[in-house]
């Protein structure tokens, strides 16, 4: 058996063979235990207690193990990495130094980012002031899915979870801003103060993106509607612990059915995945709510949407 445990792993042995596995086993770190303990007593503190005593959890974080000093240490390697390549201005024209070092003095040249404000935002938003009617949602979803926005619906691959060596295509649940569909559910005092601050936290982004403050304030409103709606139709995070309920396989046109008027091959073969023939669908119910309201919800309020989906996925790499 493998105990996984803050400073160490150990192997659980079987009488005398314990000290011959533990002086031979190069992954065990024999200066985190406290062997002054009796494993009967305390078996936590027998393996982990001079790593307990000798580690200080910083006051920055909740928990502290060897991963997250492992974790640590590989971020100051890649920053040291980052740095040189950055001051690194003689690499070839073309070369892959080259390009990673143009990359990184562009991100981090806060002062352009600054100067930009909102232009390198506005060939995008432009994009959702193209939708001409609703049929445009899902190509415009295909274009805006791999960029890292999110409207609509998530599709990523994974292992089979009843196939542990196959891999899967899934479909999901996605499209709000708030972190789980109870946000926008719940009545109670704090809740409707935190959806009222989430309101006006999208007014005023959409201010900072150039619209009048009446405009930006009806956008915020119809954006609050139709993600109200899609989690009204969401699993919420105690109900995503139910993973046989979120395995349900189907055929493409199986869920083009499921979801009518979503031409989900189309879809597809627009990021590139036009070889799946069959997806797992984690919430059915969310697909079908989502097919209905592509058709009730109205375009005006659809371009707000994705304006703030775009908004939301770019605010940290601008100004």
């Amino acid at each position: 058996m493998l105990l996984l445990i803050p400073g160490i792993f150990l192997f659980s042995c079987k009488g005398g063979e314990e000290k011959k596995s533990l002086k031979s086993n190069p992954g065990i770190e024999l200066s985190a235990m406290d062997t002054s303990v009796n494993p009967a007593d305390d078996f936590y503190r027998y393996a982990n207690g001079n790593w307990l005593k000798n580690t200080k959890i910083p006051s920055t974080e909740s928990r502290w193990t060897n991963f997250n000093i492992l974790e640590e240490d590989n971020k100051a390697k890649l920053r040291t990495i980052m740095e040189e390549t950055m001051k690194n201005t003689s690499a070839p024209e073309g070369s892959n130094l080259r390009k990673l070092g143009d990359f990184l003095r562009t991100a981090m040249d806060s002062a352009k980012l600054n100067s930009d404000g909102i232009k390198p935002l506005l060939p995008y938003l432009a994009m959702a002031d193209s939708i001409r009617s609703n049929t445009d949602l899902i190509p415009l979803a295909a274009r805006l899915h791999p960029l890292g926005a999110r409207p609509l619906f998530g599709v990523y691959a994974y292992t089979d979870m009843k196939k542990s060596d196959e891999v899967a295509a899934y479909i999901s649940q996605s499209g709000l801003g708030l972190p789980d569909c109870d946000y926008y559910l719940k009545t109670d005092k704090e809740s409707k103060e935190l959806q009222g601050k989430y309101v006006a936290h999208m007014e005023k982004m959409f201010m900072l993106c150039g619209s009048a403050e009446s405009d930006a304030k009806k956008a915020a409103a119809a954006v609050m509607k139709i993600e109200t709606s899609m989690a009204g139709a969401s699993m919420n995070a105690l109900a995503q612990r139910d993973i046989p309920a979120q395995y349900n396989k189907m055929s493409v046109e199986e869920l083009c059915k499921t979801a009518p008027g979503i031409d989900f091959k189309a879809y597809l073969n627009a990021i590139g995945a036009s070889g799946v023939k069959e997806i797992i669908v984690t919430q059915p119910k969310f697909m079908t709510r989502l097919s209905q309201m592509l058709k009730s919800v109205s375009t005006e309020d659809w371009k707000a949407y994705y304006k703030w989906k775009i908004m939301d996925a770019a605010s940290v790499y601008l100004s």
